[in-house]
């Protein structure tokens, strides 16, 4: 019974895991997307990225 709640509780912390993950991604990529919108808009006179 224990081993079977640990597979459980380890199979949680993976999937929790994975979906911060994309949610960073997510995230990272929605900034990266406004930057380039912005340097673009601007003619390039935006200043650069943020170290992400």
């Amino acid at each position: 019974m224990r081993v079977a709640s640990m597979r459980v509780a380890s199979m949680r912390v993976v999937a929790l895991r994975m979906v911060t993950l994309r949610m960073a991604t997510m995230r990272v990529v929605t900034l990266r997307a406004a930057w380039l919108r912005c340097v673009h808009f601007s003619g390039g006179a935006a200043p650069r990225p943020p170290a992400i």
